[in-house]
């Protein structure tokens, strides 16, 4: 049997290909699936209310704050971009019927004052009401924390569609919260230099996606674009060009653009290893290579009484970066990558420990989780979810079936397992592919991190959903990558 045969079999198989209008695509979306999926949501395609987006409103009626107000100027836009690139199309949604009314305006209701920052563990729970039995013609957005609204309105603007001259929503009542707290996005700025504006709209999918970690892996081996106002030597000398920097303001404007998105940056600065671009501004800071050991480093461990143990050379180094952090004004924690972990660094209680190898090999990065975890640290899992990983085809599957809890440790231990995060190294990545190498990947990641674990144990139905979001994603503007041979409605719509 020839390999297209057995592909042709699956798909059947699985229900992926149905005809629709004309043509044979592989994958038909869904209409109206939340992404990711909430805790528990009770949405009804029989019963609609239609929206006209020149009058509709979003009405504050609880607590405000410059995070609520930029989020409905946000979704308003969101609604107008999505929705008129659908309308364009001339495409009337399935179940044109059942409409109940008109919506005018969805009341926001924040219960309590709003935080300024986000943070690890912060509260993320809304309620969505829209034409439910108690109040039919109306909508509500309630959540007693500022990121529980940001994350309800995303819920809400997915549950608006297009119909053929209007817009309609469907009845709704949702609960919702994550599952991990830590749900993170790694970028790589170093190998390749990504312009500011692919940051941003790296974070505006992160936030349609309900992540809340941006980790910027911000300088390496390859380049220092970071713009220091102590060593300004290091980017002037260790970056590709003077323009191919980031300055104190950009930073700022990241880490404002993040926050009002529910979104905490956490900069890396990776050392001792990948710091050969920091040495050309910073004389004497990187040793000379040795075929054998640099004797001033030996004469130095010898003074430490740590002759020819390599693991303690380290362990001093990372105590020492330890106590300088320690001694800043703010309340900080530990984040490590695995090998400070795996090379017996003593280390602080708090540590989260980053695994990130054996991708290939589950059993490995779960044993790994395994072990940190039952030497009492917290962990987030990244090695299945490397997204720069260039395969043929579509390699939704294997994101999808990484599981964090899928290891033989205690209740108490998965209780230390954070979450997750999605990694992108640019060493083929650059500000012309990161978008649709990255999304809608990595919305994989975000369902499983933000779902229940009951209803991401399965990949059924998963394509027809992934593939909406990703009309979703496509009539809001952003250039996401297609799965299966498909289309969808913008894709006329921003080509014309």
């Amino acid at each position: 049997m020839c390999c297209s045969t057995v592909l042709l079999n699956l798909i059947l198989a699985t229900g992926w290909m149905r005809q629709v209008m004309g043509g044979f695509p592989m994958v038909t979306p869904t209409v109206g699936d939340i992404w990711p999926r909430p805790q528990f949501a009770d949405i009804s395609n029989a019963k609609h209310l239609v929206i006209h987006p020149d009058t509709f409103m979003f009405v504050v009626v609880g607590y405000t704050c410059d995070i609520v107000e930029e989020a409905t100027k946000r979704y308003m836009n969101i609604l107008s971009k999505s929705t008129s690139s659908q309308r364009e199309a001339g495409e009337a949604l399935e179940g044109g019927s059942g409409i109940h009314g008109v919506l005018g305006h969805l009341n926001v209701n924040l219960l309590a004052e709003c935080e300024d920052f986000p943070y690890q563990g912060m509260d993320e729970y809304y309620e969505l009401k829209v034409a439910t039995p108690d109040a039919p013609g109306e909508a509500s957005l309630t959540a007693y924390s500022v990121w529980g609204i940001v994350r309800g309105l995303e819920t809400f603007s997915q549950l608006v569609q297009s119909d053929s001259s209007s817009l309609k929503i469907m009845s709704a009542e949702i609960m919702d919260f994550p599952r991990f707290s830590y749900r993170g996005l790694m970028l790589d700025t170093s190998r390749h230099f990504l312009p500011r504006a692919k940051i941003q709209e790296t974070l505006d999918l992160m936030a349609m996606n309900k992540f809340n970690v941006f980790h910027w892996h911000i300088v390496d081996d390859q380049s220092f674009p970071y713009v220091s106002t102590a060593f300004p030597d290091l980017s002037l000398l260790g970056a590709y060009t003077p323009r191919h920097v980031y300055t104190v303001d950009d930073v700022a404007d990241v880490i404002e653009y993040a926050r009002l998105r529910g979104i905490r940056v956490v900069p890396e600065f990776d050392t001792p290893g990948h710091t050969r671009s920091w040495g050309p501004g910073q004389p004497c800071l990187l040793t000379e290579c040795y075929k054998k050991s640099n004797p001033h480093i030996s004469d130095f461990m010898e003074q430490l009484g740590i002759s020819g143990d390599y693991k303690k050379l380290e362990e001093y180094y990372i105590t020492k970066l330890f106590d300088i952090i320690q001694n800043y004004p703010t309340n900080n924690r530990y984040l490590v990558w695995q090998d400070v972990f795996d090379k017996g660094v003593s280390l602080p209680n708090s540590t989260v420990v980053q695994v990130w190898q054996d991708g290939d090999y589950p059993e490995d990065f779960m044993a790994e989780i395994d072990a940190v975890t039952s030497e009492g640290f917290f962990t987030i899992l990244s090695s299945c979810w490397y997204l720069n990983l260039d395969t043929f085809g579509s390699d939704w599957f294997d994101y999808y079936s990484c599981e964090p809890h899928d290891f033989e440790g205690s209740e108490a231990q998965k209780q230390l397992v954070l979450g997750g995060e999605a990694c992108v190294w640019t060493e083929y990545e650059d500000r012309t592919n990161l978008i649709p190498r990255t999304w809608p990947r990595a919305a994989l990641v975000a369902e499983k991190l933000w779902s229940a674990a009951s209803d991401t144990v399965s990949t059924e139905g998963v394509p027809s959903r992934l593939d909406e979001h990703r009309c979703r994603l496509l009539a809001r503007g952003y250039d996401v990558e297609p799965l299966l041979p498909s289309y969808c409605s913008a894709d006329i719509a921003l080509g014309e």
